[in-house]
């Protein structure tokens, strides 16, 4: 998993530009100020974000 520093700036963009960013349950990702805090995530334009989620076996939005 990456860092939520690693991340934190991108997933801003990603949802700023009308995608959707989720951890790799499908659950809205939550920055709790730890920056060694390690998490999966899955950024999409959002129009397959379900797909993409139930093809890694996570999901549910």
């Amino acid at each position: 998993g990456l860092r939520l520093v690693d991340v934190a700036a991108g997933s801003v963009i990603v949802e700023e530009a009308g995608g959707v960013v989720t951890d790799g349950r499908g659950e809205r990702v939550s920055f709790n100020g730890d920056m060694w805090q390690k998490a999966e995530f899955v950024a999409t334009n959002g129009l397959f974000h379900r797909e993409i989620l139930d093809l890694l076996g996570g999901g549910y939005l």
